[in-house]
């Protein structure tokens, strides 16, 4: 029996699920952080990412999680791929929400904030982010200006680069089947 009511949402839910089992059989087959970008649009991949990264984080807030909000800055295409997913299905015991914000007075009712524009990684430095607010961009040097996962495009793959340090000291726990697959970035020291 099938679920679905329109054909892109079978699509994107198809992409979803793709994404999170090919992370898990890369690791295994070839402890690789890639994932083909053969049969999907890129932006599809990028927002099965996001959609999928929730099943390897841990948020050490003092209240259980029961909403996740994805928020976003700008509407563009991985951000419209990425509302198609969270509104068509609940997983995981906890209600999934995409939120565009206005402007940033809102911020702490997020929980993932993916930024795709350049300009707005100023916001980065500028603003005290949430402790516990995850953020994600597919900008290249996202995590040079203080990101916490980036998305890059490699050839015909995406792959996934971690800030753990920062992470860690925002007070999320990145599971070992995510680390294992990315990248691990390490600061450059002023000092060197």
């Amino acid at each position: 029996m099938n679920f679905c009511s329109k054909k892109d949402v079978c699509k994107l839910i198809k992409v979803a699920r793709f994404s999170l089992a090919a992370l898990l059989l890369l690791a295994l087959a070839f402890r690789s952080s890639h994932v083909s970008a053969a049969k999907y649009q890129e932006f599809q991949i990028k927002a099965a990412f996001l959609y999928s990264f929730s099943h390897f984080i841990k948020w050490e807030k003092s209240d259980p999680l029961t909403v996740l909000r994805y928020c976003v800055l700008r509407e563009g295409s991985v951000e419209k791929a990425l509302q198609v997913l969270i509104n068509s299905k609940k997983a995981f015991g906890f209600d999934r929400q995409y939120v565009l914000l206005k402007d940033l007075s809102n911020l702490d009712t997020c929980n993932i904030l993916f930024l795709s524009n350049e300009k707005d990684l100023n916001l980065l430095s500028k603003n005290a982010l949430e402790e516990s607010l995850l953020t994600i961009s597919d900008v290249s040097s996202f995590l040079d200006k203080g990101g916490m996962i980036e998305l890059r495009r490699e050839k015909s793959k995406i792959r996934v680069h971690i800030n753990l340090e920062l992470a860690s000291s925002h007070k999320i726990k990145i599971s070992s089947k995510l680390l294992n697959l990315a990248d691990i970035y390490k600061a450059k020291r002023s000092d060197q």
